[in-house]
């Protein structure tokens, strides 16, 4: 396959990893302003301990989904090696998929919370890591570059 070809698909996987990533990011927003147009009616959950199974969840899945990337595409780098074009970009791009999930269900964790404990902030510093994470997560040329030689 010549380079312009496969300089262009690097191109389209870049921009559609770019644009699941603005649109996950997003949502999150939404969902964390929605979720502040309501509350539950009865009385806030006055246990800390759900606090900490969602902070100890939150820390697993912050983890989980900054090393998810590079170790997939480490355990998938055997088959990319055979792969075509189009399979190397479906792995990507799901790669992508995955670790977005992963931050933006981190984020939900602290909207879940901010709604059941009837406190806004308790969602600030899930929604923060959250956004920490995809700002890790961002689709750079550098990162999928690598996978298409």
């Amino acid at each position: 396959m010549d380079e312009t070809k496969v300089s262009d698909i690097q191109e389209g996987t870049r921009r559609q990893a770019l644009y699941l990533w603005i649109g996950l990011s997003l949502s999150l927003t939404l969902f964390f302003v929605q979720s502040q147009m309501f509350y539950v009616s009865a009385n806030p959950l006055p246990s800390s301990k759900l606090e900490w199974v969602f902070t100890i969840l939150g820390l697993f899945t912050f983890l989980l989904g900054h090393f998810f990337f590079k170790n997939y595409m480490a355990l998938r780098k055997p088959q990319l090696v055979k792969a075509s074009e189009k399979d190397k970009k479906q792995t990507i791009l799901i790669a992508f998929v995955m670790q977005f999930v992963l931050f933006e269900t981190l984020g939900l964790y602290g909207v879940v919370l901010s709604v059941l404990r009837q406190n806004t902030l308790k969602a600030v510093p899930f929604i923060l890591f959250a956004y920490i994470g995809f700002a890790f997560a961002f689709p750079k040329r550098e990162k999928i570059k690598p996978y298409f030689e």
